[in-house]
């Protein structure tokens, strides 16, 4: 599909340079960034034109996911991210005409309840939970910043943070679930909401950044434990950088400075936790544990269940 469409092409290039300026020797900075402009400049003419085939909204798709990988690999990439997130969403939702039965079907909410109904079928006993000092760690943090918010955005990022690291100790499918709807939230806002929930101004929507951003590296993590299996640990059979979260953190640590020091002791946890995170990139993930549980009890199979009806802000 790449050779059709050079938006997609530079896009991919732009990734590509992005991924090795951080793992290798030399400066492919400048690349990755006339890769990306480039991407953005075309994909946004190609975008304007009318009555778009199912194989060019498969093209703009990509290269809008693509552009957003890109973005999680750049130290001032964070606006980028997120914004780049919340086109995933538009162009999904509004250029896509059909992504049930598209190439990327399986970016659907059912289909992904699907698969993890069909993990859970393989293997009946063991599945990744967190650790519940972890997770009163961060409910703590959340309802220390509660006071603070004002907005509704805000306290509805909170609460739908605090339910999935809650979940996180018992129920892992109910997580991932409850996690999907996060960063889908931004596509929902109105593009004044949205300016001004990113402008880096609002110190309190900073904040909650910072918390979303952490969570993101939690729910990561699950991944390698659950690949493994319970068996292993994750430093007996998996060594690599992370630059993804690597490049998170350092977001996280940019915030805290650019905050004014009355708002700092608001992430003091999740910085101070973030910085235990970067010891374990390379090591294990030991605040997942593995836990034995019955998947055919019914509490466990209502929660692979998504009503059509079920919309969750």
């Amino acid at each position: 599909m790449s050779h059709e469409y050079d938006f997609l092409i530079h896009s991919m290039l732009g990734l590509g340079a992005s991924h090795l300026s951080l793992l290798a020797p030399g400066d492919f900075n400048q690349s990755a960034l006339q890769h990306r402009v480039t991407a953005i400049e075309r994909l946004n003419r190609f975008l304007s034109r009318p009555a778009l085939s199912l194989a060019d909204t498969e093209a703009a798709f990509a290269a809008i996911l693509t552009l957003t990988f890109q973005a999680a690999h750049m130290p001032d990439g964070l606006t980028d991210f997120l914004t780049m997130t919340r086109g995933c969403f538009l162009v999904g939702t509004h250029v896509v005409p059909d992504l049930e039965n598209s190439a990327f079907k399986t970016f659907e909410r059912d289909v992904y309840v699907e698969k993890a109904s069909s993990v859970a079928a393989s293997d009946n006993h063991w599945l990744p939970l967190l650790d519940k000092s972890i997770a009163n760690g961060f409910c703590t943090s959340l309802e220390q910043l509660g006071p603070l918010c004002h907005s509704v955005i805000d306290i509805e990022h909170i609460a739908m943070m605090r339910r999935i690291v809650i979940s996180a100790t018992n129920n892992i499918y109910e997580c991932f679930r409850e996690h999907s709807f996060l960063h889908e939230k931004a596509g929902r806002l109105s593009a004044a909401e949205f300016a001004a929930f990113i402008d880096p101004s609002n110190h309190i929507a900073r904040l909650v950044i910072v918390h979303m951003l952490l969570l993101d590296i939690i729910m990561s993590r699950t991944i390698c434990v659950w690949e493994d299996g319970p068996q292993f640990s994750f430093h007996e059979t998996r060594h690599r950088y992370d630059a993804r979260n690597v490049m998170a953190i350092m977001w996280m640590e940019k915030i805290y400075d650019s905050l004014p020091e009355t708002y700092q002791p608001y992430i003091e946890w999740p910085l101070k936790f973030s910085r235990f995170m970067k010891t374990t990139f390379q090591a294990d993930t030991s605040f997942w544990r593995l836990a034995s549980v019955d998947l055919h009890d019914d509490i466990w199979l209502k929660t692979l269940q998504l009503e059509e009806s079920e919309i969750c802000e």
